[in-house]
């Protein structure tokens, strides 16, 4: 497919529903539960800075995608870093660039905020968005993710 341009800019409360169906089509991607509760409390992230989040539009503004990320202060470097949390572009957006665009988008602003790294990760088997994804990031971490479930 060839490339296309996106608008893309922060998110803005006139984009809830769009960002609302983005959301849900993340969440059903990942096979993962979506609740009416978690997308209240997640927007809310959104709006009050705790989480950094903006929007693909295409040429007609229609919603083709959206990121998510935060500055994480990581002590040993004394530096910040930018955590993807999220990446999502609708499945017939996907190829049109718009995912590329996202991360840029992402990169540009974390290197604002004086950032030396973004990083994310991805399933193993989500092989469309490693295809991306192994010519955007010059390292694959060495580092190993643990995961601690905690009984409420």
């Amino acid at each position: 497919m060839p490339a296309s341009v996106y608008t893309l800019r922060p998110l803005i409360p006139e984009d809830y529903n769009g960002w609302c169906e983005l959301y849900r089509g993340y969440a059903e991607f990942y096979h993962q539960p979506m609740t009416d509760t978690t997308l209240t409390t997640v927007w809310q992230w959104l709006n009050d800075g705790k989480l950094h989040g903006i929007i693909a539009t295409d040429s007609n503004n229609a919603t083709a995608g959206f990121a998510h990320w935060e500055l994480i202060l990581r002590p040993l470097s004394g530096q910040p870093l930018a955590y993807l949390h999220d990446l999502f572009v609708y499945t017939h957006k996907r190829g049109c660039g718009c995912g590329n665009q996202l991360l840029n988008y992402v990169g540009n602003e974390a290197a604002k905020h004086g950032c030396q790294n973004v990083r994310w990760l991805t399933k193993c088997d989500n092989r469309t968005a490693r295809v991306l994804y192994d010519k955007k990031a010059t390292v694959l971490s060495e580092w190993v993710i643990y995961q601690q479930t905690l009984n409420s």
